[in-house]
């Protein structure tokens, strides 16, 4: 036999039940009432629409006559004063003025325009070799990524052959190395920069020996580039940095601005002589420091006479080539050198620099080229 299950629920249960129901229905009439209400509204509102678009259509429009519009422009201009219909065309002029000229950007305080900085660039004459066709160049350093490859332009505009082969190598000394030279960096409060390899090779190894420099130390850098460089280390906000214009008579001059610090000398053996000799002029307190060894790189495999023009930008590049190849003659091969170390470097040995950069008008090799290339005698 089955049980029948028993109705627990009392009486009082019961009413809040049906109480709940009937809240749940009034609560249901009111949306529907609500929708119909707003279902007219809109209904009506749109019937009024179509009879105003249905009178403007057929209202005959107002001909466009002098008269006609003098009547506009004194119903507009009843209720402003003479104050304001100047304003307002004082706005309507500046505002045609500003749409047609187009807004320069604020310079900082202190930054200077390229032109201002190349004036004080070091010059080099160039010789006055016929400029020949050129079909093949030769660039002394590692081919850059794509997204970062300058020299696509000579290769899509002028159809150029490039060739990309570094002269230099550079070895970075370990941790250890450095350690053996016995230098307290933190006893300096001065340090020289004449590459963007020693910034590198500098802070690569300040972090391996887990050393933070103070604020207070100065950075004097062999130009504006090196300079700005280092941002890829620290905040040049922050930080006290000096620059010469790339050569270093003009690095002998910011250094004697600043006699009374302790240098630490960050270079390599090339660069590091000349300036060496700037600082015992200078009777200054310096301590040099090896951090890397630039090391020309073997192109015995290389035949440099087949290449149009080479293009240099180092001296140690330019050693590279001389030492891999002592009897090369220059003849109808183009030497193009960046910086003015690397122009004279050229000259020391014999060779003849053809094109030159950074200057005023090429503030860039890749600029430099292409000029010539673009007044090539063709003859």
């Amino acid at each position: 036999m089955s049980k029948k299950k028993k109705n627990n629920t009392s009486p009082s249960k019961k009413g809040t039940t049906k109480k709940k129901t009937a809240i749940k229905k009034t609560k249901s009439s009111v949306t529907a009432s609500t929708k119909l209400k707003t279902r007219q509204e809109s209904a009506k509102k749109t019937e009024i629409d179509a009879e105003i678009i249905e009178e403007k259509k057929q209202t005959t429009p107002v001909p466009n006559t002098p008269e006609n519009t003098e009547l506009l422009n004194k119903i507009v201009n009843a209720g402003i004063s003479e104050d304001e219909k100047e304003k307002t065309s004082e706005n309507t002029s500046s505002t045609t003025q500003s749409e047609t000229k187009p807004r320069r950007k604020r310079r900082k305080k202190g930054e200077r325009t390229w032109e201002e900085k190349a004036k004080k660039l070091p010059t080099f004459e160039v010789s006055n070799f016929p400029k020949l066709p050129v079909k093949s160049i030769l660039i002394t350093q590692a081919k850059p990524s794509d997204l970062q490859n300058p020299y696509q332009l000579l290769i899509d505009k002028y159809k150029v052959q490039l060739t990309f082969r570094p002269f230099i190598k550079v070895e970075g000394l370990t941790a250890q190395e450095f350690r053996n030279q016995r230098v307290d960096v933190l006893e300096y409060n001065a340090i020289i920069f004449t590459s963007r390899l020693a910034i590198d090779h500098f802070f690569r190894i300040m972090n391996e020996m887990r050393i933070s420099i103070p604020d207070s130390v100065k950075f004097i850098c062999m130009n504006e580039q090196i300079a700005y460089y280092m941002q890829k280390y620290m905040e040049l906000r922050k930080r006290r940095i000096l620059w010469g214009l790339g050569t270093i008579d003009d690095l002998g001059n910011v250094l004697k601005k600043n006699i009374d610090r302790k240098f630490l000398l960050p270079a390599s053996d090339t660069i590091k002589e000349k300036v060496i000799s700037v600082l015992n002029e200078l009777k200054a307190k310096y301590t040099p420091v090896d951090l890397y060894k630039t090391i020309p790189e073997n192109i015995s495999d290389l035949r440099p006479e087949k290449y149009d023009m080479i293009v240099f930008f180092t001296p140690i590049a330019v050693e590279a080539l001389h030492k891999n190849f002592p009897k090369f003659k220059q003849n109808k091969t183009r030497f193009a050198a960046y910086s003015i170390l690397t122009a004279n470097k050229i000259k020391e040995l014999g060779y003849r620099v053809d094109i030159f950069a950074p200057t005023l008008e090429f503030p860039s090799m890749v600029n430099a080229i292409a000029h010539y290339l673009l007044h090539i005698d063709e003859k």
